[in-house]
């Protein structure tokens, strides 16, 4: 029962994997299983360093000061540079992609495969079983909007000219502002106290807000490459035409 979370976690990503190797090709949704494993190894690292981190801050003191330190110092900036730097190794060798969501896919299955690894240390801990469904229907969506996010800002660098330095700071601090909220919601929510639940909703709706509105654009701007790429090619052809009947 209390391994549901992470079953259902495994499946949807079965079924992610199943439409990228239709959509790009069996090799490349062979490395999206890696990354998948990948993303479970990473947590040993995290949960050393978080519980080094947690180790200075009080237990007794619920204040809010308290809970935004350690949702956003122990648990989301660790989590984030984490899974950023673990997202850099993986894909250190490739050099481009040739579209621009391959960096969010294999970001999203990085977070997923940590997630699942999350979701199956919180199943047999009887401590922290009580937060296990909360975390499993709020942490799901996170790490889709908030792996995607980063793959967005990170991809940009792997696909077309842009500043990478930019783009990589996006990739962190976008995400860990936005982890560090929704961690503050589900701790306070968790400890009893009333601004939890409306913190939570809150956050999790700016998550949703944020990662639709960016993909949206990418998708347009995605839109408008293909056109222009369609409308140089039909002037080549056009000019080859032209010198073919010149000759």
């Amino acid at each position: 029962m209390f391994l549901l979370p992470a079953v259902v976690n495994v499946a949807l990503f079965a079924l992610l994997y199943c439409y990228a190797r239709r959509w790009r090709g069996r090799d490349f949704a062979g490395s999206l299983i890696s990354t998948y494993i990948w993303g479970a190894v990473i947590i040993i690292p995290t949960m050393i360093f978080q519980t080094a981190a947690f180790s200075y801050i009080s237990g007794e003191d619920l204040s809010l000061w308290v809970l935004l330190l350690a949702a956003f110092g122990c648990t989301a900036l660790v989590e984030t540079v984490m899974k950023f730097l673990a997202l850099f190794a993986d894909t250190r060798r490739v050099r481009l992609y040739r579209r621009r969501f391959d960096a969010v896919l294999i970001s999203v299955f990085l977070f997923g495969g940590y997630q699942m690894a999350e979701l199956c240390l919180l199943a047999v801990n009887p401590i922290n079983r009580g937060g296990l469904w909360l975390r499993f229907l709020t942490g799901l969506p996170l790490q889709f909007c908030v792996g995607a996010l980063m793959g967005c800002f990170y991809g940009r660098t792997k696909t077309y000219c842009v500043p990478y330095k930019f783009n990589n700071a996006c990739a962190i601090v976008l995400p860990f502002l936005l982890h560090g909220l929704l961690e503050t919601g589900i701790t306070a929510t968790l400890n009893g106290n009333a601004f939890g639940p409306v913190l939570t909703v809150l956050s999790f709706a700016v998550t949703l807000g944020i990662t639709g509105w960016l993909f949206i654009r990418e998708s347009l701007r995605v839109k408008q490459d293909t056109l222009a790429a369609e409308a140089a090619e039909a002037e080549r052809i056009r000019r080859r035409e032209e010198e073919n009947e010149n000759e």
